[in-house]
């Protein structure tokens, strides 16, 4: 009887500890599962553009390089990302090639650069408190010189 009489007085404590610690623990859990995500979202829309832009310098159209950039990140869920396809005179370039599109643009030596866009939303709520809000856009860029035409 004396020890269940000392311990009365600590009766719930372990209760109470948990109840203080847990949400902090679950939004940590939660962040870091939100941050491997976001990290996760910025290699495949890395390698989508890496993709079209291997597609798009070897002999292939803008359809195709758009196709080939869309496939390889469309592990992604949620909305599509958006993919641009254009050709540059040389990496510095701020005008595209003179032509009315991509296909008619390209120039074997030229730069063909893919631009593949996808906008993440956040799962926790901790963004937006920090005021970051509630998606983060995600842009990748990539170039490759046009071997052929």
């Amino acid at each position: 009887m004396r020890a269940l009489r000392s311990r009365s007085p600590e009766r719930g404590a372990a209760a109470l500890e948990f109840a203080l610690v847990a949400p902090v623990l679950i939004l940590m859990i939660m962040g870091m599962v939100d941050f491997g995500m976001v990290v996760n979202a910025q290699a495949v829309v890395a390698n989508g553009a890496r993709d079209g832009a291997r597609v798009a310098s070897l002999n292939g159209s803008e359809a195709n390089a758009r196709a080939a950039a869309l496939k390889s990140a469309s592990s992604l869920g949620g909305a599509a990302p958006t993919v641009s396809v254009q050709c540059f005179t040389d990496i510095t370039a701020t005008t595209p090639c003179t032509g009315a599109n991509y296909d008619v643009a390209k120039a074997a030596g030229n730069i063909v650069r893919v631009t593949v866009t996808y906008t993440y939303t956040w799962i926790t709520p901790l963004p937006t408190w920090i005021g970051r809000g509630p998606t983060q856009t995600i842009s990748k860029v990539s170039f490759m010189r046009i071997e052929s035409t």
